[in-house]
C-alpha cells in the first residue's frame, strides 16, 4: 500500500510529493490463502453433513427391511397355515356342500395375503430371484404391449429402444414388476392423462449422479432404464419417505409399490435415481449391470 506525503512552499503550492509503501503481497498471499481454506471447509462441512444423512437413511432402511423381513417371514408362516386347514375342510363333502363360498373366500385373502408378504420380502431384498440371461430390449417391447392393452384411452405410452444388444442377468418375473408399479405410479398421477416415456440405452457413467438406494455414487458401464411421465410429480415434503413400505398418499393398500421396486434394484445389483418437478412429472431412472 502506498501513502503519499506533500511538501508545500511558502504560497501553499505542492513542490514534491514523498511517497513510501508497504510490500502486503505476503500478507495478501496468506489472506487469499485463508479465503480458500474457508471455503474447502465449508464444502468439507457440506460434505460431511450430506454423507451422515445419506448414511442415516441407509441405515434406516436397512434396519425397516430387516425388520419387515422378520414380520413377512412370521405371517407366511401363520398363511401357511390357514390355507393348508382350507384345503383340508376342502376335502370334507360336507364342508364343501354347506360352506364353499366362505373356504374360497378363505383362499382368496390367504392369496391377497401371500402377494403382500412377497413385496414386503422384495422390499427387504429377501426373495429368492430367478436370474436368467435375457435380452432387455425384447423383454420390455414384450411387457409393455400387455400394459398398453390395460392403459386408460388418455394415457399415451411410447417406447424408445436406443441399443441393440443389452443383454444381462436378470428375473423377468421381478422386471415385469418393477415395470408395472412405476407405470401404475405415473398412471395415478395423471388424473386427466398423459405420456409415459420409456427409453433404454447403454452408457457410461462418471460417478456424477447418486443412487437413491445404497448413496452411492455411479460409475461404469449400465444399462438405463428411463420411465418419465408428464403427472403432477411428488409434493418434495414427502421425498424423504417414499421408498419406504407402507407409505402411501394414495389410500390402503397401495404404499408397497416404490419400496418393492426398491428392493427388486437393489437384489440386482443395480442403482436408481429420481428426478421430480412437482407438478411437471417424475423421471425415475433405473441402472441395470452390464455382465
Amino acid at each position: 500500500a502506498w501513502h503519499n506525503s506533500y511538501i508545500y512552499s511558502d504560497d501553499g503550492a505542492v513542490i514534491y510529493t514523498v511517497s513510501s509503501g508497504d510490500d502486503i503481497t505476503k500478507q495478501r498471499r496468506l489472506q487469499d490463502a485463508l479465503v480458500r481454506k474457508n471455503a474447502e471447509l465449508e464444502q468439507t462441512l457440506e460434505e460431511l453433513n450430506s454423507t451422515r444423512e445419506q448414511l442415516f437413511q441407509k441405515e434406516r432402511m436397512q434396519v425397516v427391511g430387516q425388520l419387515s423381513a422378520g414380520i413377512a417371514h412370521h405371517f407366511n408362516n401363520l398363511l401357511t397355515g390357514i390355507l393348508g386347514n382350507a384345503e383340508i375342510l376342502g376335502m370334507d363333502p360336507y364342508v364343501q356342500e354347506k360352506h364353499s363360498k366362505e373356504l374360497g373366500q378363505i383362499i382368496h385373502a390367504c392369496t391377497r395375503a401371500s402377494a403382500l408378504v412377497q413385496k414386503i420380502l422384495d422390499f427387504s431384498s429377501k426373495t429368492l430371484a430367478q436370474p436368467y440371461d435375457f435380452d432387455l430390449p425384447s423383454l420390455l417391447r414384450g411387457i409393455t404391449t400387455k400394459i398398453k392393452k390395460s392403459l386408460p384411452e388418455n394415457v399415451l405410452l411410447n417406447l424408445n429402444i436406443k441399443c441393440r444388444l443389452c443383454r444381462t442377468i436378470i428375473d423377468p418375473i421381478k422386471f415385469e414388476q418393477i415395470l408395472l408399479n412405476l407405470i401404475s405410479n405415473s398412471v395415478d398421477s395423471m388424473k386427466d392423462g398423459g405420456k409415459i416415456e420409456i427409453t433404454l440405452n447403454r452408457a457410461r457413467i462418471n460417478n456424477k449422479v447418486t443412487c437413491s438406494i445404497c448413496r452411492e455414487k455411479i460409475e461404469g458401464s449400465w444399462f438405463i432404464l428411463k420411465i418419465e411421465d408428464s403427472g403432477q410429480g411428488i409434493p418434495e415434503a414427502i421425498m424423504p419417505h417414499i421408498f419406504e413400505p407402507f407409505f402411501t398418499t394414495k389410500g390402503f393398500g397401495k404404499g408397497l409399490g416404490l419400496s418393492q421396486v426398491f428392493g427388486i434394484v437393489e437384489q440386482f445389483k443395480g442403482h436408481l435415481t429420481m428426478e421430480n418437478m412437482e407438478g411437471r412429472g417424475t423421471v425415475i431412472t433405473i441402472y441395470f449391470p452390464v455382465e
